[in-house]
């Protein structure tokens, strides 16, 4: 019985992986459950077993992706010590860089989720709190810093803002924009902890 629910959950999780690069690589038309099937190396049933819909697929997909950024957050920051504004720099910079280089497709899929919940209202509520959540997650680390005025708070929050949407316009640039675009992320880094110290 383990096994099977191993085997289910690992082709949730490769159906999941599949609807991301799909919809980062060509948009939401092209998430189909054939073309998930087909990139996830599973039968249609399978998509379909697990996903009755188009929409639940994406919103799953979505839910799934936020949930292991959240979740590789908490685990880095589990091994910092937070004694000071430059190590939470230093994570931002860190997280954020693996962002553009190691998690460019599932940034991107999230980019086109959020545009994608401006147009549909019953994305919104998924992409609300995915927002709460990793707010409430940044706010734990400043203040874990000793940053603890709302104003450099919200400084904090919208470098990060800033950074996720550098990563998004980097996302399949050629190097010498990525290259630009975390250089300007580096400077503002540098502000930002000027302006905490």
């Amino acid at each position: 019985m383990e096994a099977r629910q191993s085997r289910s959950k690992n082709t949730v999780e490769r159906i999941l992986a599949s609807v991301l690069v799909i919809y980062a690589e060509k948009g939401l038309k092209a998430v189909t459950h054939r073309a998930v099937a087909e990139h996830a190396g599973v039968s249609v049933s399978s998509t379909t077993r697990f996903f009755k819909s188009k929409p639940d697929l994406i919103s799953k997909a979505y839910q799934w992706g936020v949930e292991k950024a959240r979740a590789r957050y908490a685990s880095t920051a589990e091994e910092m010590d937070f004694g000071d504004k430059a190590e939470l720099v230093q994570y931002c910079r860190s997280v954020l860089g693996a962002d553009l280089n190691d998690h460019a497709v599932s940034n991107l899929a999230w980019y086109h989720f959020l545009i994608e919940s401006t147009r549909d209202p019953s994305l919104r509520p998924i992409t609300v709190q995915s927002f709460s959540d990793m707010s409430l997650f940044w706010r734990d680390l400043a203040r874990r810093s000793g940053i603890e005025d709302e104003t450099s708070i919200q400084t904090l929050l919208d470098y990060l803002i800033g950074e996720y949407y550098l990563v998004f316009a980097a996302s399949g640039s050629r190097s010498d924009e990525v290259g630009r675009a975390q250089r300007r992320v580096r400077r503002v880094a540098q502000s930002i902890q000027a302006s905490t110290s």
